[in-house]
């Protein structure tokens, strides 16, 4: 991570939670941050962004997959 990108609080509490589920459904991503849905779906977006994390679909619904970067 470059020292211009700014990363929130709540955006380290998703990547933590993926450090231990590397693939997680958004619901899972909601309860673990204590976050409302539209603020959960805003620091994902912005995750997505920055190439941290990669927004995929499965069978179940929306899933966050963490993304490895050089």
């Amino acid at each position: 991570m470059s020292l211009e990108e700014k990363v929130h609080n709540a955006q380290i509490k998703i990547l933590r939670e993926l450090l231990f589920l590397p693939t997680a459904h958004f619901a899972a991503l909601q309860r673990a941050t204590g976050l409302d849905s539209d603020h959960v779906k805003f620091h994902i977006k912005r995750l997505v962004a920055l190439g941290y994390v990669t927004k995929i679909a499965d069978e179940i619904g929306r899933a966050v997959q963490q993304e490895c970067r050089d």
